[in-house]
């Protein structure tokens, strides 16, 4: 008997197959939206442009020239503060490209500066990469400011905290919000969290603003009506792209974004699920 699951499985497999073949998804693998957003933060003083770029996956698929178009159309939107939520690469490189990539980046500018947290493919070596470390030194030495299990007051009504990756870093919430003030309205200071992956929505303290996030890459691969067949995070859909709350069956009500990211894992291809370059405006909270 053919059950609705194997219908879909059959369904799926078929329909990724034909999709491929025809180019779309290798098209669509090399487009990218801006898409915008407005965004109520409790404390903040004054409107906030932010420009939010993940998973990069510089690589042998993903090379300098098309790294170049979002890094224009990221200073065509003027941002006051531009933030990297990690995967700069797939696998780490040797010393030569791994510089090439940070020269390429060390083109981006904002008034507040531009910061990073590292992802889980920034931590995976190949044959004859730089380390870790060395990667963000390299990154700082351009001007990238990489929080590590830290935070930074970059406004006098804005704190940004970043965390280390989940999964291959070593995460530290605790030490990544320490000293950030809790009475967000009485003291007049906003929150922003850099996390990598989103699975870390679920111990985020409400009092947060924001978590921005990537590492789904939206589920890359997508077909209409059905679940990603490309799924990396533990809360399956729940925290698979675009604005959440994990409330239910979560306790804590953390506010994050994950945005489907502008490269791709592996082969460059997508399916109904568009890179993105994430433009934020925060406002105010009124009243």
């Amino acid at each position: 008997m053919l059950t609705r699951r194997t219908f879909l499985k059959t369904l799926i497999g078929t329909g990724l197959l034909a999709t491929l073949g025809s180019g779309y998804a290798w098209a669509e693998g090399h487009r990218f939206a801006v898409n915008r957003h407005r965004v109520t933060l409790a404390g903040l003083k004054a409107p906030l442009r932010v420009a939010h770029l993940t998973d990069l996956h510089f690589d042998r698929w993903r090379l300098e020239r098309d790294i170049q178009p979002w890094l224009e159309a990221t200073g065509r939107e003027n941002p006051e503060l531009i933030l990297i939520t990690g995967d700069f690469v797939s696998r780490l490189l040797p010393l030569e490209r791994m510089q090439s990539l940070a020269n390429l980046l060390g083109t981006l500018s904002a008034p507040l500066g531009v910061w990073a947290v590292m992802g889980n493919h920034d931590y995976q070596p190949s044959s004859g990469s730089v380390s870790t470390p060395e990667f963000i030194t390299l990154l700082e030495r351009k001007g990238i400011k990489v929080l590590n299990n830290s935070n930074a007051q970059v406004r006098e009504d804005l704190w940004l905290a970043g965390m280390d990756d989940l999964t291959w870093g070593t995460p530290d919430l605790g030490r990544t919000l320490e000293g950030l003030p809790q009475e967000i309205v009485s003291q007049g200071v906003a929150s922003l969290l850099m996390s990598h992956n989103p699975d870390i929505l679920p111990k985020v303290p409400a009092w947060v603003g924001l978590t921005l996030s990537g590492h789904t890459h939206g589920g890359q691969v997508r077909l209409p009506g059905v679940e990603t067949l490309y799924n990396v995070s533990r809360y399956g859909e729940r925290f698979q792209m675009g604005f959440t709350v994990a409330d239910q069956p979560f306790e804590l009500g953390a506010k994050g974004l994950v945005s489907r990211g502008l490269g791709t894992g592996g082969f460059p291809v997508r399916t109904f699920c568009p890179a993105e370059l994430v433009m934020l405006e925060c406002v105010p909270q009124v009243g």
